[in-house]
């Protein structure tokens, strides 16, 4: 099954105008049930209560960005050309990462 996002909810509502929920559902890869709740709950205006729960790993956040901060620290001190590519990659994610 595939999971519906906004513009996906947004869409759905449009195609139901001339369409059963049935073949809307059908044309997003979704359960009738499925579809029916997120049309419900989008003309609702409810949030998703889950985007307001904080993460998993938020309390470990110092210990994670500490941990990225001496990966960066050990790749950049090596030159690049010795680098292997994945580990260019790599070192490029973690700078990105630490912003």
């Amino acid at each position: 099954m595939a999971k519906l996002k906004e513009h996906h909810i947004m869409c759905a509502e449009e195609l139901a105008r001339n369409q059963s929920i049935r073949q809307v559902a059908s044309t997003f890869g979704v359960d009738e049930s499925t579809l029916r709740y997120r049309l419900y709950r989008h003309k609702e205006g409810s949030v998703d209560g889950r985007s307001l729960q904080q993460e998993a790993c938020a309390p470990y956040e110092p210990v994670i960005l500490e941990r990225i901060r001496q990966q960066v620290s050990i790749y950049t001190q090596i030159p690049a050309v010795n680098l292997h590519p994945l580990s260019r990659r790599r070192t490029h994610s973690l700078l990105n990462a630490l912003g």
